[in-house]
């Protein structure tokens, strides 16, 4: 038997001292740092120094071949092939687990155990396609969903996590589609105008203002119903009725006090009236001034930008005027127009009229003065203080 003095004689005590270590380092790696298994990596490599690094390379021969090939047949491994490539029946050695750790389980260089492997936890293998609920959360996502809770198990890798779920972001408020220009509300306001309403137009401004009822701003009276109860009305004082109902139910529809005319007070509105009234003459008082100077809507230069639900305000060849809901243009057959179809109140009573212009032959309204007040939606108006 090859005894150690006999093998001195042959080789330097310098190189027996790393033959020895060699053989050493192949039958327990795990002594100088140098294992390799799931959790090998740069991160737990960078963190120790190989023991093998401080030691010289032994010089090749056969007496190396011949040890790493003995070696290699306990632990399953034949020289030159791959760890895939191990020769049946024979399996590679296991390395004692450090106390307190699963020996089933691998081991990481930090004595902790590792996450299992995906084909373990019936995840994904490392080639498949990750789903899409399985995929990595998105580094946008708020700190606090990103950092783990101390003390929860790592979720593996077939399991989504709970951070890959970003928190549902707040819905933007709704656009309010009901704000619109009060002309919707106008419309609807006329349909509600069935069976007779007595046309009636006097100077007892005490006790009628021309309106079917009585009328009510900020809990004050504000246009008084005739007191008979007949439903009597006249044209501006219809058309101040639709508005003002017309206004309320828009205000309802968006959530706002019923009784807020941007900001008008009692007085505010009550002059308000007396400008749609025309109580000082078209020229100083119309609906399209009542609208501008409380910022609630414009006036509508061009006949063509008209549309039903403006307020229109005419006048007549004969020297009388009237105010109304305006509907349509009536126009001849080459697209000209010649007349106005409209809602009111006149002789007849609460309903539709149609009348044509002067120049026509066929009426007696004047193409000018002709005034249109449109109202605005509620986020348009304008402050008038």
């Amino acid at each position: 038997m090859l005894t150690l003095r006999k093998l001195n004689q042959y080789i330097p005590a310098a190189k027996l001292l790393s033959l020895c270590l060699l053989v050493l380092s192949l039958a327990h790696p795990v002594l100088i740092g140098a294992t390799a298994g799931p959790c090998s990596g740069p991160e737990t490599d960078a963190g120790f120094a190989s023991a093998a690094a401080l030691l010289p390379a032994p010089k090749e021969g056969p007496w190396r071949a011949a040890l790493l090939s003995s070696i290699g047949r306990d632990r399953g491994v034949v020289p030159g092939n791959s760890a895939s490539e191990q020769t049946p029946g024979l399996f590679p050695l296991k390395e004692a687990s450090p106390p307190g750790v699963d020996s089933s389980a691998p081991t990481c260089e930090h004595n902790l155990a590792c996450p299992k492997p995906a084909e373990d936890s019936g995840g994904l293998k490392e080639n498949e396609p990750a789903p899409a609920e399985t995929a990595k959360p998105s580094s946008e996502a708020p700190p606090v969903e990103a950092k783990a809770v101390a003390g929860a198990a790592l979720p593996s890798r077939g399991q989504p996590s709970t951070a890959d779920t970003k928190p549902e972001q707040p819905s933007p408020p709704p656009v309010k589609s009901d704000d619109t220009i009060l002309n919707d509300y106008v419309q609807q306001i006329i349909a509600t105008y069935t069976g007779y309403y007595p046309y009636l137009l006097n100077t007892d401004y005490a006790n009628y203002n021309g309106v079917s009822e009585n009328l009510y701003y900020d809990n004050r009276l504000l246009a008084k119903a005739h007191p008979s109860g007949n439903r009597a009305t006249h044209c501006v004082g219809v058309t101040f009725e639709v508005f003002f109902k017309a206004m309320q139910a828009r205000n309802e529809k968006l959530g706002l006090p019923a009784d807020d005319f941007n900001g008008m007070t009692y007085e505010e509105l009550s002059d308000f009236l007396q400008i749609w009234y025309a109580a000082g003459g078209k020229q100083v008082h119309n609906i399209e001034l009542a609208v501008e100077k409380y910022g609630l809507g414009k006036r509508i230069d061009r006949f063509e930008e008209a549309r039903a639900g403006d307020f229109m305000d005419i006048s007549r060849t004969n020297g009388t005027g009237h105010t109304v809901v305006f509907q349509q243009w009536i126009r001849s057959d080459s697209n000209e127009i010649i007349g106005i179809r409209y809602w009111s109140s006149q002789d007849s009573g609460v309903g539709f009229n149609t009348e044509y212009f002067a120049a026509t032959g066929r009426g007696s309204v004047c193409s000018s003065p002709l005034y249109i007040a449109r109202v605005l939606p509620v986020h348009q108006y304008s402050s008038f203080r």
